[in-house]
Parts: C-alpha cells; sequence; structure tokens
C-alpha cells in the first residue's frame, strides 16, 4: 500500500527520517573509523603468530621414522 501525501506534515515526517538515517549512517563510520585499526592489529597478530609456530617447527623430514615391533 503506497500513501500519497502532500503537506508540510509528510514534509516534516521524510525530513525527520532522513535526518535519522544520515545521524546513524555517521555514527555508524566514525565508530567503523575507530574499530579498523583494532581490526587491523588483531589480523597482524595472528598473522605473526602464524608464522612463528611455522618457525618453530622447523623443516618436515622427508622420511617416516616408525618403529616396527617384530613378533618371535
Amino acid at each position: 500500500m503506497i500513501i500519497k501525501t502532500s503537506g508540510l506534515k509528510a514534509w516534516m515526517v521524510i525530513l525527520g527520517i532522513l535526518f535519522l538515517i544520515m545521524l546513524f549512517l555517521i555514527f555508524l563510520f566514525k565508530l567503523l573509523v575507530y574499530l579498523l585499526p583494532l581490526i587491523i592489529i588483531i589480523i597482524l597478530i595472528s598473522y605473526l603468530f602464524r608464522i612463528l609456530n611455522k618457525l618453530k617447527k622447523g623443516k618436515q623430514k622427508d622420511f617416516i621414522d616408525v618403529r616396527f615391533k617384530v613378533k618371535k
């Protein structure tokens, strides 16, 4: 259902809704500006720990070391 209205009251409601949407978007982008460096730091730290974990493991051996039990 589409309601067609014309008049000062309708324009005030529309402008009020647009103002609220703009305030929400401004708040969202300001929050994003504060959270973006934190997210980047977390990603870099996780990448650093991944690299350190690979360095700790060292090179993998090319052979398999398995002890066999021989039954007599």
